[in-house]
């Protein structure tokens, strides 16, 4: 026999009491893990990001990002990514955006009361997209990574609760096809996944819409999610070249890092049980079994964000030793190392090495181990502007141009006397909110450099 929480109506307001409670457990438990995983443990990884990434407040950028699917998520992921430029203003708006899409989702699916912590698993699922990644962020192909998923879940879950919200069966074909239409060029794959919720949704309904038109919707929507996606990218992103349209705004990850699907799987999984099982009314009967069940499954995706994280120590590190030198603070390098002196890597061999040296500490380090991370910072510091030089090169051919990129194209070329080249790197860091003071310095050196060599 199911075990049902019933009161009397007296008990009434004790009872609402409790149900607020669980809700405010569930909230600040997930808002300490978000914050843990983000602003604690990966405080420099998230500056890392900002550098590995570009935008620029310009007419070009703007045109060139919405020459791909999924153009508007793009733009937006990376105007917020540059905040991580300071990690704890970033983390504070990435820690919102999941606040956020976690609340559009409990509305959209109706998870109130004891299955409000369902809510949770969607946003849990986007943080791991997150904070699974090491070394794998230098590679990534998809600009403003860290906020186009959880950008892309809210987009999805205002179209999929806009929909819900309409009656008549011709407002909702209307709605699925314009949607698909306009959503697939602005969101990608997300648009789509938003469609395919739709019509999963009006299946679900069939038997509540007594219309002669009640297939319309179905039958518009699955022709759209279809069809849409192939004509738009053939007639408006044909230089975009690319893989599948179906796969607009997903990562590429190679073959031995399948494992990194494992948030995305989760995330769609989660979705689509949500989409079949949801109440289609607000809950009114507490059924002790599912408030359990809620709290366990919301623990055991807690439970898997944490253990499928990356958490190497020595990365964190490296990562934290490039912050330091990248303020030319050579003492905290040291500090840094002298925490990982039993997980020592050829590259914090390095950094300690190149930070004894600018302190007077040795004689030039004989030999440095450059990363991909960081090797043109590391040939830089070392004296060595042209294989900096070469390095940066390689970076952008590689990966694509980003404010890390830049910086150490300009050094380099102006360490080297090619001040031309150096001012055409520039001009994109011109353009940036928080490098654009760095770029002008740099260019008034160019300056007095070209003046000085040109005096009699």
């Amino acid at each position: 026999m199911t075990e049902i929480e019933t009161e009397a109506p007296t008990n009434h307001t004790a009872s609402g009491n409790r149900h607020a409670g669980h809700h405010r457990y569930a909230v600040v438990i997930f808002l300490l893990f978000v914050a843990v995983e983000t602003l604690v443990l990966r405080w420099n990884f998230l500056w890392k990001i900002q550098e590995l990434d570009l935008f620029v407040f310009s007419a070009a950028f703007l045109h060139d990002t919405f020459q791909q699917a999924g153009g508007a998520i793009r733009y937006a992921g990376s105007f917020l990514t540059q905040f991580f430029y300071y990690p704890w203003l970033g983390g504070l708006l990435y820690v919102l955006l999941l606040i956020v899409t976690s609340r559009l989702t409990a509305l959209a699916f109706n998870l109130k009361k004891h299955l409000h912590p369902y809510s949770f698993i969607p946003a849990l699922a986007v943080l791991l997209t997150l904070t699974e990644l090491g070394y794998e962020i230098i590679s990534l192909n998809t600009h403003g990574y860290a906020f186009v998923v959880p950008i892309g879940l809210f987009t999805l879950m205002v179209g999929f609760l806009c929909y819900r919200k309409l009656s008549s069966n011709q407002a909702r074909t209307i709605f699925v096809f314009g949607w698909t239409l306009l959503g697939f060029p602005l969101f990608g794959v997300y648009a789509l996944m938003g469609t395919l919720l739709m019509v999963l949704f009006t299946f679900r309904t069939w038997n509540q819409l007594h219309n002669k038109w009640a297939w319309m919707p179905l039958l518009v929507g699955l022709a759209s999610l279809l069809l849409l996606p192939l004509l738009i990218n053939n007639v408006l992103f044909q230089a975009d070249g690319g893989g599948s349209p179906y796969g607009a705004l997903l990562p590429v990850f190679s073959s031995d890092k399948a494992f990194l699907w494992l948030p995305y799987i989760v995330l769609a999984v989660s979705l689509l049980t949500l989409v079949l099982t949801f109440p289609l009314q607000s809950p009114t009967v507490l059924i002790v079994h599912q408030r359990r069940a809620s709290f366990i499954l919301l623990g055991a995706t807690l439970l898997m964000v944490h253990i499928c994280s990356f958490g190497d120590k020595t990365f964190y590190t490296e990562l934290a030793m490039e912050r330091a030198f990248s303020t030319d603070n050579w003492q905290d390098v040291l500090r840094l190392s002298n925490r990982v002196e039993d997980q020592s890597s050829e590259l914090t061999a390095s950094y300690t090495d190149l930070a004894r040296y600018k302190l007077g500490l040795m004689e030039t380090p004989p030999l440095v181990t450059a990363s991909p991370l960081s090797g043109a910072m590391i040939y830089y510091e070392f004296g060595d502007a042209e294989n900096a030089l070469r390095w940066s090169m390689k970076h952008a051919a590689l990966y694509g141009m980003n404010a890390y990129v830049l910086k150490y194209l300009v050094l380099s070329a102006r360490a080297t006397g090619n001040y031309t080249l150096a001012n055409q790197f520039i001009q994109p860091l011109a353009g940036t909110l928080f490098y654009s003071n760095w770029a002008l310095e740099q260019a008034s050196l160019i300056e007095h450099s070209l003046k000085s060599t040109t005096l009699p």
